[in-house]
């Protein structure tokens, strides 16, 4: 006899910068009516500083403890869509209790399709990124930083490969993979 898998109240969503996790996570929640949340602007609302100014001035080493406690406050809300920094999965202690905590789905995205996504290296979104802000050959940029986080994200549940989908797509596939995985129905707001 089957055991039902248990249904995780929680989505989470990784991978890289570009990968569509911030739009394709509204959606979703949307789509379930559950609430989202982006862990990197709740850390930026909680410091009242952007990403890149944490960086500039505490280093990589602070801001990757402060989004730790964040995602760790984030896995207690229940109905929940998350959208993870996109180096959030890189600390053990994070992606153990996302594995325990939640169902997680890595989007998959080519590093020139995340270039473009994130508008070329001289675009506002990329020098908004603090890993990237200064690069010249992004998509080569892109491909090492995936190289280093790529064994992490396979921690995740699933792969979805956004290549060539929208938001829209995105997020559907997302929720019929999370269906597919034990999750059902719609939550409440």
């Amino acid at each position: 006899m089957n055991q039902a898998l248990p249904r995780p109240s929680r989505i989470v969503l990784a991978g890289m910068m570009g990968a569509g996790k911030t739009e394709a996570g509204r959606i979703l929640a949307k789509r379930l009516r559950w609430r989202f949340f982006d862990s990197d602007a709740l850390l930026e609302e909680k410091m009242n500083s952007s990403i890149a100014a944490i960086f500039a001035r505490h280093g990589e080493r602070v801001f990757r403890a402060r989004e730790r406690e964040t995602v760790m406050n984030l896995l207690t809300e229940e109905r929940a869509v998350l959208s993870l920094g996109g180096g959030a999965l890189m600390d053990d202690q994070t992606r153990r209790a996302v594995k325990k905590s939640a169902f997680s789905l890595w989007l998959v995205a080519a590093p020139e399709t995340l270039a473009a996504r994130l508008g070329s290296a001289g675009g506002a979104e990329a020098k908004a990124r603090p890993l990237i802000a200064e690069t010249r050959d992004l998509p080569e940029r892109l491909a090492r930083i995936l190289r280093q986080r790529e064994a992490s994200y396979a921690s995740c549940d699933e792969a979805l490969n956004t290549e060539g989908l929208t938001a829209e797509e995105t997020a559907a596939e997302a929720e019929t993979r999370w269906k597919k995985r034990g999750g059902q129905g719609r939550g409440q707001k």
